[in-house]
């Protein structure tokens, strides 16, 4: 499938579905599997592939979860990068830990008061914040 194709289209539609408009049909969004695909995903694996900056990790999964399924209607490959409260702890600077024996992350303290905290991204190359930066932009 061309996938910049279907960007064209998909935006089309869904533009407008979002001003209550149908252009032929309704707005879809169908997937199906066509081959059995073993592609895992957790939080946990998540920071821990932006820490490590072992993008194909995901990113080769994810591709061979996207060969093997078919799209109809409106419907796009998408790659979820959930960010919770560790993750935003993480680009003001926190160190995020993970388990991969319970699957979650924390992030240790950072400051000792609150007081006078100005909140700044930490835009340092070895931060939390670039490395995921880094990974939205090999999608």
């Amino acid at each position: 499938m061309d996938f910049q194709k279907q960007l064209a289209h998909t935006r089309k539609y869904a533009e407008a579905f979002w001003q209550h408009e149908v252009i032929d049909r309704p707005y879809i969004a169908v997937t199906a599997p066509i081959r059995p695909t073993a592609y895992r995903w957790s939080p946990t694996f998540s920071a821990q592939t932006c820490l490590n900056e072992s993008y194909d990790d995901i990113l080769k999964p994810f591709c061979e979860l996207v060969e093997n399924t078919y799209y109809a209607g409106e419907a796009m490959p998408n790659l979820e990068l959930t960010l919770g409260p560790d993750q935003y702890a993480g680009f003001l600077g926190g160190k995020i830990e993970t388990s991969s024996e319970n699957y979650t992350t924390w992030v240790l303290p950072c400051l000792d008061s609150i007081e006078g905290f100005h909140a700044v991204i930490d835009e340092s190359p070895d931060g939390y914040f670039m490395k995921l930066k880094n990974i939205s932009f090999l999608i």
